[in-house]
């Protein structure tokens, strides 16, 4: 038993000193290749309470990419159908 253990532990250790560590250029573009998608939908509600009462904001948002992104407020009425986009895109 005891050199079963001693196998398995030398293995073990022998086995990490062969795997090779990212660099971490490497980390960073593995990230940022999951964070960009082809295109991504959304609708969020948003619930204020301020001292006056509160108040709930609904929006949809539209992204392609990287590049294009919209922001369409949905209610309450008054908000309804304004559109946003990011600055510079």
């Amino acid at each position: 038993m005891k050199r079963l253990l001693i196998f398995l532990a030398a293995a073990l250790i022998a086995v990490s000193a062969t795997a090779q560590t990212p660099s971490g250029e490497d980390v960073l573009r593995r990230v940022d290749d999951n964070l960009v998608y082809d295109q991504a939908k959304s609708t969020s509600t948003m619930i204020i309470h301020g001292r006056s009462g509160t108040r709930t904001i609904t929006s949809g948002s539209w992204s392609t990419g990287r590049d294009s992104s919209l922001v369409e407020y949905l209610s309450p009425p008054q908000g309804a159908g304004k559109e946003d986009a990011p600055p510079g895109r």
